[in-house]
């Protein structure tokens, strides 16, 4: 007897749903119509949308970016003296 070999199978994996009005109408494959541009799937962004988004880019992700570049800023002065020395005149 010649020995079988196992079907061929394909894996898929099984993307999360994310918690988003309309996200039960996404397609989970690709398909030939996946380069398509169809941005609003019938959603409509409400003004109290829009300034719940403008708050929080406001209140969290621009302060943590404002403290992330001067502190890069400072760790780079700070690393730079390290290897050149401290600023002002040379020694005699």
């Amino acid at each position: 007897m010649e020995p079988r070999t196992p079907p061929a199978t394909i894996m898929t994996i099984p993307l999360p749903r994310w918690r988003v009005r309309g996200a039960e109408n996404l397609d989970l494959y690709m398909t030939d119509q996946a380069n398509e541009i169809d941005p609003a799937r019938g959603h409509v962004r409400t003004a109290r949308e829009e300034l719940l988004v403008f708050l929080v880019i406001v209140a969290l992700i621009w302060p943590v970016a404002a403290v992330g570049v001067v502190g890069g800023y400072g760790f780079a002065i700070w690393m730079y003296q390290v290897v050149a020395g401290p600023p002002g005149p040379p020694k005699r």
